[in-house]
């Protein structure tokens, strides 16, 4: 059976796909910055990714307790015409105490 992280990912790379984004693994993140891509909020990016619209997933930074410690997630963006990354949206599992209080 599935997680439901699976699922979510899922969902995010399909609608990225259907925008025409294309996904940046860490690692690749890495490469084309020459330098580690967890330790920055914004991300400088080479000319090569001029092309495309791109998009990555890291692990959140400052936990919410909305979420479940270590399952939460942030998406970065980054249009073909910019330089930086940004932070367009977080997800992950939600606490079991927040769904009782609904």
């Amino acid at each position: 059976r599935a997680s439901c992280m699976n699922y979510l990912y899922g969902l995010l790379d399909r609608l990225m796909e259907l925008n025409n984004c294309k996904f940046l693994t860490n690692t690749e993140m890495q490469q084309r910055q020459g330098r580690d891509a967890e330790e920055k909020h914004a991300y400088e990016v080479s000319e090569v990714d001029d092309k495309f619209n791109t998009y990555s997933i890291r692990h959140r930074e400052a936990q919410d307790e909305t979420f479940i410690p270590s399952r939460q997630l942030e998406i970065l963006f980054k249009y073909a015409n910019e330089k930086e990354y940004r932070v367009v949206g977080e997800f992950g599992i939600v606490n079991p105490e927040v769904c009782s209080n609904f």
